[in-house]
Formats: structure tokens, sequence, C-alpha cells
């Protein structure tokens, strides 16, 4: 079962888990929190799509882009990458508060694309589109 799981603004330490039916559901449920934490924080937000405990996706909802953290058995992760040559940075509130180059940032349509790769049991690590371990500087 997929399970969602979100802070609970303005205390974000509490999380509330929401369990998800169909990559349909997740993705409207996430276009929802991105509208509802943006609101709330007037900053960018990250909640954590689990498989299991030891297979869990962090979503940057950051409006039109995501960014992306792969996380499987606590010590291998994986950051999306997409445009290489992107500057700047901007905060995501997981709940402190992260710095991402925009370089991690991709489009919120190959977002899910990976979600579902992902879900199906297809996700791979390519260098073209993932960091190991790296999170890129400005």
């Amino acid at each position: 079962m997929i399970c969602l799981d979100v802070p609970c603004w303005p205390e974000p330490w509490k999380r509330r888990r929401e369990p998800i039916a169909s990559l349909e559901q997740l993705t409207a449920r996430l276009a929802e929190l991105d509208r509802e934490l943006f609101a709330i924080n007037q900053e960018y937000s990250f909640v954590n799509v689990e498989r299991d405990p030891e297979d869990v996706m962090s979503v940057g909802l950051c409006g039109e882009y995501w960014v992306l953290i792969h996380t499987r058995y606590e010590d291998e992760q994986y950051y999306s990458l997409g445009d290489p040559d992107a500057t700047g940075a901007s905060v995501i509130l997981d709940p402190e508060g992260t710095e991402m180059s925009h370089r991690h940032w991709i489009p919120r349509s190959e977002g899910v694309a990976v979600l579902h790769a992902w879900l199906t049991g297809a996700l791979r690590h390519d260098p073209g589109h993932w960091t190991d371990g790296e999170i890129l500087e400005e």
C-alpha cells in the first residue's frame, strides 16, 4: 500500500499519514497539497510517499516543478537532476528547510512519470537524471 506522509503545519514535526490507492489519486493529492502547504507557509514543502519504510520518495512541491529524493534502506539516496545549467536555489521545508539548487528541479510532468516508474518497479537511477547521494551546490 502507498502511504502519503504530510507535515501538519504549524507543527511540522507532527505528521499525518494518508493511504493512497492509485497513481491518479496520488498526483491529484500532491497538486492539492502543493497549493495548501504553499498557502500556509508561502514556501515550498516536502512530503513523503512511502511504498514501505525502507523505500521512500520525498517530493518537493514547487508549483510547476518538483524535487525528488529517493531514499532506500536509510543510507542510499538519489536526488533528481533537471537542467544542469540552471542557476539559483530555493528553500524547501522538510520541516526545517533545505536549500536545493534549481538543478535538482524537474517539471511536474516528469516527476509524475518518475513516480509511475517507481511504483511499478521500473525506476532506474540513470546518472543523467539522478545524483547519487549528492546535493548539488547553487
